[in-house]
């Protein structure tokens, strides 16, 4: 599986992170190439719609929130929620705010910061994919996060002299149990933040793919018993000496679950029961509990449809997204149009 563009995405809107919301109640229909991206503290859907908005449903109604222009193109990669339930979305073009009125677009500081020392906890966003480090939000602007330069760096570059990516760039952020900060790059690996010190790991088959591809990191997940899993089920990982002084993180490698070793997955989400819920570019959904794969596919009136992302709500609901034939719900037998 060669993949040439990036596909990390969950949804694509437009609009205008200058504009004001504009909020129409009471619509009956839901847009085809609507993709589900967040449940809410209060319950609340977030949806997106290509070029038309974003709407909220409430389990009744839909409210839709359009824009009075659209001039930039936003690629929402992902959504998160303060502790106040103001909504953050993460785009290539920057983080919009929404705090329950308007969508605003947070400052960006000129600081750059290569200091990962006396950082408390921040919210952490890609802001695209070809940034040196992550941006951290400290309540006012977003702040750029170099990373350590790494050994690695040197050989990528000589053997790549014309890349016109840059090799430190972000393709995935996942916050673990402990409240670590796993950074996945495009082509250096792994970098690894306990709050108090940056590590690297780096393991070939993770971003290189059996068939040549340069697939990058784009799926982090941790199981109950604490065990990480990387892009795909061929191993699990655990860390095994935090405390360590070395610029390198210490770990531990166990085999995965056996078969379809060539899986390689854009999102993997663990449902109440443990299991990892993997969905792949081309290749379909999956089901790793621990002893094995198990693929499911969206079989709905006599017709197969691929998932593009899956999202798990706050009742265990899996929801699937397709490219241009609407969602599906999931309850663990069934498929539901939405």
């Amino acid at each position: 599986m060669k993949i040439s563009s990036f596909y990390m995405l969950l949804v694509v809107i437009a609009f205008s992170c200058n504009g004001q919301l504009k909020s129409q109640e009471n619509r009956t229909s839901l847009d085809a190439k609507a993709k589900i991206i967040h449940q809410d503290s209060k319950g609340n859907y977030w949806f997106a719609i290509e070029e038309k908005g974003l709407l909220l449903y409430n389990g009744d109604t839909f409210s839709n929130y359009s824009l009075d222009s659209k001039s930039a193109d936003y690629r929402i990669l992902s959504v998160q929620e303060d502790a106040s339930g103001n909504i953050y979305f993460d785009t290539p073009a920057g983080v919009l705010k929404f705090e329950g009125k308007s969508l605003q677009s947070i400052p960006v500081s000129k600081t750059i910061r290569t200091d990962w020392t006396n950082i408390n906890n921040p919210l952490w966003f890609r802001a695209g994919w070809n940034h040196d480090g992550p941006y951290l939000y400290d309540g006012d602007s977003l702040i750029h996060m170099k990373l350590p330069r790494i050994p690695m760096e040197a050989e990528f570059r000589a053997k790549y002299p014309n890349v016109s990516f840059d090799p430190y760039g972000i393709y995935y952020l996942f916050k673990d149990s402990k409240d670590h900060l796993w950074m996945g790059t495009s082509s250096l690996g792994i970098f690894h933040f306990d709050g108090k010190k940056v590590r690297w790991m780096y393991e070939g088959h993770l971003t290189e793919t059996p068939n040549g591809g340069a697939f990058g990191i784009r799926s982090i997940a941790e199981d109950l018993e604490g065990n990480y899993w990387i892009c795909n089920a061929n191993y699990k990982y655990q860390i095994t000496n935090i405390n360590s002084s070395n610029t390198e993180l210490i770990y531990s490698k166990k085999p995965g679950v056996p078969g379809q070793e060539n899986l390689y997955f854009m999102q993997i989400i663990p449902d109440k029961n443990g299991n990892l819920w993997m969905q792949t570019f081309d290749q379909g959904l999956w089901k790793n509990d621990g002893e094995g794969l198990t693929e499911f596919k969206i079989d709905y009136n006599g017709k197969n449809y691929t998932p593009t992302s899956i999202f798990i709500d706050n009742n265990g609901l899996i929801w699937l997204a397709t490219n241009s034939d609407g969602l599906f719900k999931f309850d663990g037998n069934s498929f539901e149009k939405f």
